[in-house]
């Protein structure tokens, strides 16, 4: 159950950092967040790599909640990382 959660994340975050990449940045995320377009390029191979361990975890049960704890850790600082960025509040 916890390796098709990650997997559902992983494919949330992937795609989240895809759209992402490909939308026009603001002057925070871009100048002081530094989130470019190869920063969201990073985290979808990240969340593609991960969802290929959650494949892996179906198969051993032992990899399914730590792979969680972490693939969980890093989508909350990719979020964190870019949300005053995307706030538009200089716009």
């Amino acid at each position: 159950m916890y390796a098709i959660i990650g997997m559902l994340l992983g494919g949330a975050g992937g795609a989240l950092a895809f759209f992402r990449g490909r939308r026009v940045s603001s002057f925070y995320a871009r100048d002081v967040y530094h989130m470019t377009e190869r920063s969201h390029q990073r985290f979808a191979w990240t969340s593609i790599g991960f969802i290929a361990a959650f494949a892996l975890a179906l198969r051993v049960d032992a990899l399914a909640v730590p792979l969680l704890a972490v693939y969980v850790l890093v989508l909350i600082l990719y979020l964190s990382s870019f949300a005053r960025g995307y706030s538009g509040e200089d716009e």
